[in-house]
């Protein structure tokens, strides 16, 4: 289920991805302006140009994965989600907002509970890139519609 549905025109020029425009995606003091992004359900995070996803990681004050730096973990347990800020993602002049209980990740096993950062460091080159892919972090917020027949996106408030 889902809210109000805003479709978006997409481009399909690689048969490969859902690419559209983005006005800018704003953390705090840090905004990356216009980029190219693409929806993808087969990212499971938030992927964004390294310097900016460092620049966010930094500041929710996580730790890079020493085996791979574009993640990050927070190493003494969860962040308190009260003292941190939201995320806006502004497409064609519609806001999507990503509050941190949606871009930090909960991670349970048997023996432990951990927190990661929905947020991961990934450069692609010209002409390709650069890009930021809204992967299940984006897509579990905003239920994403997929019109292969209009090429285009639509997105809504997923249901809870």
């Amino acid at each position: 289920h889902h809210r109000y549905l805003h479709s978006f025109p997409t481009g399909c020029s690689s048969g490969l991805y859902w690419e559209f425009s983005r006005d800018d995606l704003v953390f705090n003091n840090v905004s990356t302006g216009k980029f190219k992004v693409v929806a993808d359900t087969g990212t499971s995070l938030l992927a964004l140009p390294k310097d900016t996803a460092k620049a966010i990681n930094d500041q929710l004050g996580c730790t890079p994965n020493p085996l791979e730096p574009a993640e990050c973990i927070f190493e003494n347990g969860c962040p308190d989600f009260t003292k941190l800020p939201n995320m806006d993602i502004t497409i064609a002049g519609t806001k999507f907002t990503l509050t941190p209980e949606q871009y930090i990740l909960k991670i349970s096993t048997v023996i432990a509970h951990a927190c990661v950062s929905g947020i991961m460091g990934f450069d692609l080159p010209p002409p390709r890139g650069p890009l930021i892919i809204l992967g299940d972090v984006f897509i579990r917020a905003y239920y994403n519609v997929f019109d292969m027949g209009k090429l285009r996106l639509g997105l809504a408030t997923s249901a809870q």
